[in-house]
C-alpha cells in the first residue's frame, strides 16, 4: 500500500511540475527555426576580412565540417553515454535528481584531487 501511494504522489508530482513547465517551454518552431547571431563582416575590395562587428564572434558551418575528434570531445564532456540511450538518459536524470536532492556534485566523487583539495580546504 505504501508502494502505491509514493508512486502516485511521484506521479501527481511529475504532473504539477510538466503543468507548470509547459507553457513557459518555447514553440517547437523556434527550436527548429535557429538563427544564430552572426558578426557584421567588413571586407576590402580585393576580398580580406578587415574587421568584424557585433556582441557575438560566430562561423557557422554545418555539422558535416566539424572534425569527428571534435564531436568525440563534446560527447565525453557532455554526455558520456550518448551511443547507449535512445535520446533520454534515463539513468543520468535519476543521477541528477538524486544530486540535486543530496545537494551532490556527481563529479565531485569521480576526482580524487578535488576531494582532497576539498578536506584541505575546509581544515
Amino acid at each position: 500500500m505504501t508502494v502505491v501511494i509514493g508512486a502516485l504522489s511521484v506521479f501527481a508530482l511529475i504532473g504539477v511540475a510538466a503543468a507548470l513547465i509547459y507553457p513557459t517551454l518555447p514553440s517547437l518552431e523556434a527550436l527548429t527555426d535557429y538563427q544564430p547571431k552572426l558578426p557584421l563582416r567588413v571586407y576590402s575590395e580585393d576580398g580580406y576580412l578587415i574587421d568584424e562587428f557585433g556582441e557575438e564572434r560566430r562561423a557557422y558551418i554545418k555539422i558535416e565540417n566539424v572534425p569527428q575528434n571534435m564531436k568525440d570531445a563534446v560527447l565525453a564532456i557532455e554526455d558520456r553515454r550518448f551511443y547507449q540511450h535512445s535520446g533520454v538518459d534515463f539513468k543520468g536524470i535519476l543521477r541528477a535528481i538524486r544530486n540535486n536532492i543530496s545537494g551532490r556534485s556527481h563529479e565531485f566523487f569521480h576526482h580524487p584531487q578535488r576531494q582532497t583539495h576539498h578536506h584541505y580546504q575546509n581544515q
